[in-house]
């Protein structure tokens, strides 16, 4: 029987990887840790809503995250914009690899509208930074017509 996919909601797409360790505790943390290793195996699920990683999170309370009051509209908006900028649908597969291989197209767009108010941001910022030297290499607009990362 094959293992079943793993589902991911929009900015989990993206801030995944950036995650080295932490987390709300240790079962929180492990299960990061094993999804990033099936993800290397196979493809992923886009999904609307709480996702693998929210089942660990000590936050999640009948679907519903109680982190801080909106947290729900703020991971929404956080959702739409990942969606929107690796050009990616709940219900469709997604390759974590190719994800990596474009975030430097999206990473400044990313940081300027989803990390300057993030709860976690202080674990990412070294990760944005390399990840906004690679994006040196790229050209200007080299995103226009680049395919969904399925």
């Amino acid at each position: 029987m094959s293992e079943k996919r793993v589902a991911l909601r929009g900015h989990h797409l993206i801030c995944l990887h950036f995650f080295h360790g932490e987390g709300y505790g240790p079962t929180f943390v492990e299960n990061l840790r094993q999804i990033l290793k099936r993800l290397e195996k196979r493809r992923g699920l886009v999904i609307e809503g709480p996702d693998d990683v929210c089942r660990a999170c000590p936050h999640l309370k009948e679907n519903y995250c109680s982190f801080q009051p909106k947290a729900n509209e703020e991971i929404e908006y956080l959702d739409n914009l990942a969606l929107s900028l690796l050009k990616l649908k709940p219900g469709e597969p997604f390759l974590f690899s190719r994800i990596k291989r474009v975030l430097p197209e999206v990473i400044e767009e990313w940081e300027r509208k989803a990390c300057l108010e993030c709860h976690w941001s202080y674990v990412c910022l070294g990760f944005i930074e390399q990840i906004k030297e690679q994006a040196k290499s790229f050209s200007p607009g080299s995103g226009k017509g680049r395919p969904p990362c399925r």
